[in-house]
């Protein structure tokens, strides 16, 4: 929902085009374009930073370093983004 609202928001603000709020189809026009590969890496990659921040984060609860919650979680999320950004 996010990306053709951005879109759309673009348009409303450059000055000098046909774009208008009372002409939504024009203004909506090709606001898909150009989303399939987006959306083909970032679910995959979303996909693997949560898996590895999960299993990070539960084997560190295991663990008996005593570490406060928010330590744990930022030493999963920090494990995590390296695979996420590959």
């Amino acid at each position: 929902i996010k990306y053709p609202l951005d879109t759309a928001t673009v348009r409303l603000q450059m000055p000098g085009t046909e774009f208008t709020i009372q002409n939504l189809p024009a203004l909506f026009s090709g606001s898909f374009d150009g989303i399939t590969a987006p959306l083909v890496s970032n679910i995959p990659a979303g996909a693997i930073f949560f898996a590895v921040k999960d299993a990070v984060k539960s084997s560190l609860k295991g663990s008996d370093l005593g570490l406060p919650k928010w330590a744990l979680t930022s030493l999963a999320v920090g494990v995590a983004l390296p695979p996420y950004w590959l």
